[in-house]
């Protein structure tokens, strides 16, 4: 990555402040049901910092969700997938840029 990159990223967890967990995130996982769904249809899934990371055959495509697990809108979001059973990764990647 290069000082340039770096810098953007800087300037945009500026204007978009990211949730800054402070509790255990170890032992902080999904739904059960979403998670079922999601690995269902291919996608792997990582926690890491209290955020979920979706990936997309293995190794080609990482996505990471912008929302912090436990938020409101994390909640939106295991929401929206126990109703849309997404059906493939072009589906969950709709949601995640929403």
């Amino acid at each position: 990555m290069s000082v340039s990159e770096i810098i953007d990223k800087i300037v945009e967890n500026v204007k978009n402040p990211t949730c800054i967990c402070t509790f255990d995130t170890k032992n902080i996982d999904i739904d059960l049901e979403v998670r079922e769904i999601l690995e269902g249809i291919g996608v792997f899934i990582e926690i890491s910092g209290g955020h979920l990371y979706l990936e997309y055959p293995k190794g080609l495509s990482k996505k990471p969700y912008r929302h912090a697990l436990g938020t409101e809108e994390f909640k939106e979001f295991e929401k929206w997938i126990k109703e849309k059973k997404p059906s493939s990764w072009e589906d969950i990647k709709l949601i995640m840029m929403s």
